[in-house]
């Protein structure tokens, strides 16, 4: 009766043990695909933009576009200074991979101290394999110097 009962007791551990596992891994694996994630994901590039961090910026910026990117900052380092950024709107939908993102810049050329004022579309996209956020379209084209 001993050994009926401990081989049940094993059982009951053995699958509570399992689905704490599962639990626990479903967790870990949880979707960062959120308006939160999206939302600091748009804050940080753009904080990283505005004081001339363009190390940081890059990390928010997708591996097929960072040689554009770097091209950009290049022209942008020296030449052209953000003096503020304001979000404007950010469209997000759960079941979407992509949200465009409207953001005002305030800015000048260092050639001509006027300030400046543009609004610019940023198109950001959840990666699955990084989990998480990433820059498409930076937007930054409209800034650069004619």
């Amino acid at each position: 009766m001993c050994a009926i009962r401990n081989g049940r007791w094993i059982a009951v551990v053995s699958m509570v043990m399992a689905l704490a596992l599962t639990g626990a891994c479903a967790a870990l694996r949880k979707n960062k695909n959120t308006r939160e994630t999206l939302s600091a994901a748009v804050e940080g590039f753009n904080t990283a933009l505005r004081w001339g961090d363009y190390k940081v910026a890059s990390t928010f910026v997708a591996p097929d576009l960072q040689e554009q990117f770097w091209r950009q900052s290049d022209i942008m380092e020296g030449r052209i200074r953000l003096t503020e950024y304001d979000i404007r709107y950010i469209t997000w939908t759960e079941n979407e991979s992509t949200s465009p993102v409207i953001i005002r810049f305030r800015y000048y050329t260092t050639n001509d101290p006027s300030l400046q004022t543009e609004t610019v579309r940023q198109v950001w996209r959840y990666n699955e394999q990084a989990q998480g956020w990433q820059v498409i379209k930076s937007g930054l084209d409209v800034l650069m110097p004619r």
